[in-house]
């Protein structure tokens, strides 16, 4: 089957050495294979009616996701530890939403928020913050890049993960299952194994760089699965 999904991407490099860090604790060996279902960055939130959104945690007090998700929340606990697909049962309760200031829920952009966490994380082998690049000047480089990864799975049952691949598609085939205008600062990636839904949004979308680390690229906006098979989805850039 395949999907799209879209993101909103904030650095780009493919030179480690390159890179300045936001979090350099964030650095791991494994590649998304040797990973298997296991994310030390993903996140799981929910209100007290359940699920609400995936998250990436970037650094040990604040989890990055879709600002569509927790803008009208007001109380949001944030759940760490992927290990073999499944979160463990450890929680963190969020005492401040931070959407992005120029989000708009009419024009699909900016959708991008932060949520601050009540405690500082503390770092192990399953839970890490994923690799965000501080080099804005050169975030055009995402247009030379045709394949990304993320992680799918329908939280709200089992809080199971699985990664997957995804690949570039065609601005177009995004806009007429979105109803809305994909610009130059969005991108279509359709899956390539596995199907995805709306219970992926708010998660990232990430690619392995030189010596084996992970950079994030962006955070899932949209997540739509086409019983047809065909791609279908839109992604955000800025």
């Amino acid at each position: 089957m395949k999907c799209l999904q879209a993101a909103i991407t904030l650095g780009f490099l493919v030179q480690l050495h390159a890179v300045r860090l936001l979090e350099p604790r964030c650095l791991t060996t494994n590649t998304l294979k040797e990973l298997g279902d296991t994310a030390p960055w993903m996140a799981s939130i929910s209100n007290r009616n359940g699920f609400v959104c995936q998250g990436t945690l970037i650094t040990s007090r604040f989890v990055l996701t879709a600002a569509h998700c927790v803008k009208r929340e007001n109380s949001l606990f944030v759940k760490l530890g992927l290990e073999n697909g499944v979160f463990s049962s450890s929680q963190y309760g969020v005492d401040k939403i931070l959407p992005h200031f120029a989000y708009s829920e009419y024009k699909f952009t900016n959708d991008i928020a932060l949520l601050r966490l009540q405690e500082d994380v503390i770092f192990n082998d399953f839970v890490r913050p994923i690799c965000i690049s501080l080099n804005m000047d050169i975030k055009d480089e995402v247009e030379t890049l045709t394949e990304f990864e993320a992680f799918s799975g329908r939280l709200a049952k089992n809080d199971t993960l699985k990664p997957m691949a995804l690949d570039r598609s065609d601005r177009s085939e995004c806009v007429s299952d979105f109803g809305f205008v994909v610009g130059d600062s969005q991108i279509c990636a359709g899956c390539i194994n596995g199907d995805i839904c709306n219970r992926d949004t708010g998660g990232p979308l990430v690619r392995m760089i030189s010596i084996r680390k992970y950079l994030w690229y962006g955070v899932v906006q949209l997540g739509i699965a086409n019983v047809h098979g065909n791609p279908t989805g839109a992604s955000t850039i800025s």
